[in-house]
């Protein structure tokens, strides 16, 4: 997919993860550019005991959420190819096996301005 460039004054954050299953572990990537596509900003995270692929990626969507709060971010669009998490963030109720790590990312999106949270095509 390639890049396009955002209306000014707001800040894409991208993530995505990898997941090894046999070692239970998961390393989450989040990239964070600006109106221009300057890279600002990037975190690596190695997660362990994840288990499964769903619980990897909204561990990276936690990052994102989180490192944008972290640089004082306050109108950000944050993107990931995880569209069963991204549909779980944007209802209203969750029961998932992930709903305590739904309802964390919900909590952190309150703390910025404005926020747009969805998949890649």
């Amino acid at each position: 997919m390639k890049w396009r460039a955002l209306r000014s004054s707001i800040v894409k954050i991208n993530f995505d993860v990898a997941l090894n299953r046999q070692r239970k572990m998961s390393c989450s990537g989040v990239v964070i550019r600006n109106e221009t596509g300057i890279v600002f900003g990037s975190k690596l995270v190695i997660h362990d005991n994840i288990l499964t692929t769903f619980a990897a990626e909204v561990m990276a969507c936690l990052q994102a959420i989180q490192l944008g709060l972290d640089l004082q971010l306050s109108v950000v669009e944050i993107k990931g190819d995880a569209h069963s998490m991204v549909r779980k963030i944007q209802k209203k109720e969750d029961r998932s096996e992930i709903m305590p790590y739904i309802g964390d990312s919900k909590c952190l999106c309150v703390c910025l301005a404005s926020f747009i949270v969805y998949k890649l095509f």
